[in-house]
């Protein structure tokens, strides 16, 4: 298992987790949803994390972290107690390359 710093951006997957120390102003805790859930992109399979919930006005999600992030299909990462901002990353592919040969 790998332990991530308070100050270290966690990517499990698909999954990213922003270290911000503290909740920005205007958002609330969601006392009844503790942890989350995060549905991958490609596979399907969730990533987990139980900890304290919040939403921005903008709609961000922020959890606390303290806890083990977990996927079936990647090694499982400890958190350090700070909130983090969760985001899910898409695939990338650059455009007018699809199908593109590249000469030597």
């Amino acid at each position: 298992m790998k332990t991530a710093q308070s100050h270290q951006t966690i990517r499990q997957g698909d999954v990213l987790l922003i270290p911000v120390g503290q909740l920005p102003a205007g958002a609330e805790r969601l006392p009844d949803r503790i942890g989350i859930r995060i549905e991958g992109e490609r596979t399907g399979h969730a990533h987990q994390l139980v900890g304290h919930v919040a939403v921005a006005d903008d709609g961000r999600e922020f959890v606390r972290g303290g806890n083990v992030l977990t996927h079936p299909e990647h090694e499982a990462i400890a958190t350090a107690p700070t909130w983090y901002e969760v985001r899910l990353q898409r695939e990338y592919t650059p455009t007018g390359l699809r199908g593109r040969r590249w000469a030597d």
